[in-house]
């Protein structure tokens, strides 16, 4: 049993074919006309000349893998205003970033976050500890 689409189905039956204008697709056994280049089912190209042509012609997307619904941009950003330092996880296993972004990401969330944090402290002092302490309620 295979574990990945990378790697062609090694034992494709070969009556597996419905007719002769019909084949087997070795990627994911689906069956397709005996012209294709493209399996329609897998998109995978059945010939390294197509797959060489149309990375030649950068019409070939290099990463056709789907991306998992908490990779999407919008939700990293959302999850960084809403939580902060603790969406860093996210952007760390994300594989659409590279590296640096990802360092780049992490000291911007860590630099907002002691702002706000500096922000709130003297919010404190002014509205609350020194009001308290003029009434002479504070030590």
């Amino acid at each position: 049993m295979r574990m990945t689409f990378d790697e062609p189905i090694a034992d494709v039956p070969e009556d597996a074919a419905v007719s002769n204008s019909t084949k087997v697709c070795p990627f994911c056994a689906e069956t397709i006309l005996a012209a294709a280049v493209k399996c329609r089912y897998c998109h995978e190209f059945l010939t390294e000349q197509a797959a060489t042509a149309q990375m030649v012609q950068g019409t070939a997307k290099p990463d056709t893998a789907p991306q998992k619904w908490y990779h999407s941009t919008f939700l990293l950003i959302a999850a960084i205003a809403t939580l902060g330092p603790m969406a860093l996880p996210m952007v760390w296993t994300n594989p659409k970033y590279r590296p640096l972004t990802k360092v780049l990401i992490t000291v911007g969330v860590f630099s907002i976050t002691a702002v706000f944090c500096y922000a709130m402290v003297a919010t404190m002092t002014r509205f609350i500890i020194k009001p308290i302490q003029e009434m002479g309620l504070g030590g």
